[in-house]
C-alpha cells in the first residue's frame, strides 16, 4: 500500500506494511524508501496521523541520505564488489574449483572459496551469511559479557538471528535478541545496541530515565544511533 505525505512543497511517498504480530508502529527511512510497519488493527487515518507527526523527521533523514552516502553498501555478491563487515566495505574475492567451501578475511579482502568452477550469487551469499553468523556469535557474546559486568545486569540468554526490522530487542523474560546484520556495523555501534538492550532489562520503554542511563555508559550514543539510522538499508 503506497501513500504520500506532504512537507512544504515536497511530496514523500511511503509504503505501509501491516502485521498481526506487531504491537507498535515503526517508520524506517533509507535513501530509496520510507516504510511504515504497523499492527493490522491500525486504520489508514491512524497511520496517516503517525506519519504526519514524523514528516519533519522523515524529510530530514532523506536530506541526510542525499548529502551523505551510506557507509555500508548493499551487497551484490559479485567478485570485486563490496561486502560489509565491522563498519568496513571489504572487497569480495571468489576462489573457484576449491576442495572445500570457506570464507576468510585477509588484507581488507573477504575471500570466498567455492567448489564449483562457476560463481553463484546464491552460494556466495549463503557462505557469507553463515560466516557472519559465526562471527556475530563470537563478537556479540564477548561484548555483551563485558558490558554486562559494567552495568551489573545479565540477560537470561542471548539469541542471535537474521532479523528484518530491528537491530535488537529485550523481552519480558530478560532475553536479548540481536540482529546478525549488526556485525556489519562498527564495533562502537555494536556496543551501543547491546548497551541499549541491557538498559531495557532495568528500564522498559524509552523514557528520559532510560536515555540518561544509556548516556551514563556511552556519552556519544547519539553518534551510534545516527549511524544505524543512516545505514538501515543493510538489513536485507
Amino acid at each position: 500500500m503506497i501513500r504520500k505525505v506532504r512537507f512544504g512543497n515536497v511530496t514523500i511517498p511511503y509504503s505501509i506494511i501491516k502485521s498481526n504480530r506487531r504491537k507498535t508502529s515503526q517508520i524506517t527511512v533509507d535513501k530509496d524508501s520510507v516504510v511504515v510497519r504497523t499492527p493490522s488493527s491500525k486504520t489508514t487515518s491512524e497511520i496517516k496521523k503517525i506519519v504526519d507527526g514524523k514528516k519533519k523527521w522523515i524529510f530530514r533523514k532523506q536530506l541526510e541520505f542525499q548529502k551523505q552516502n551510506s557507509v555500508i553498501l548493499k551487497p551484490t555478491y559479485i567478485a570485486g564488489s563490496k561486502l560489509p563487515y565491522l563498519g568496513r566495505n571489504l572487497t569480495l574475492k571468489i576462489l573457484k574449483n576449491k576442495k572445500t567451501e570457506s570464507v576468510s578475511l585477509k588484507k581488507g579482502m573477504l575471500i570466498v572459496s567455492i567448489k564449483s568452477k562457476r560463481s553463484s550469487k546464491v552460494l556466495v551469499k549463503k557462505l557469507y551469511q553463515e560466516w557472519l553468523m559465526e562471527k556475530s556469535s563470537q563478537i556479540f557474546t564477548s561484548r555483551l559479557n563485558k558490558i554486562s559486568k559494567k552495568l551489573k545486569l545479565k540477560p537470561r540468554k542471548i539469541i542471535i538471528k537474521n532479523l528484518k526490522d530491528r537491530w535488537g530487542s529485550a523481552t519480558s523474560d530478560d532475553t536479548i535478541n540481536l540482529n546478525m546484520n549488526l556485525i556489519k556495523s562498527p564495533r562502537s555501534v555494536i556496543d551501543y545496541v547491546i548497551l541499549h538492550e541491557l538498559c531495557h532489562l532495568k528500564i522498559k520503554g524509552h523514557s528520559d530515565k532510560f536515555w540518561q542511563m544509556v548516556k551514563k555508559f556511552m556519552p556519544n550514543y547519539d553518534e551510534q544511533k545516527r549511524w544505524l539510522e543512516l545505514n538501515n538499508v543493510i538489513v536485507s
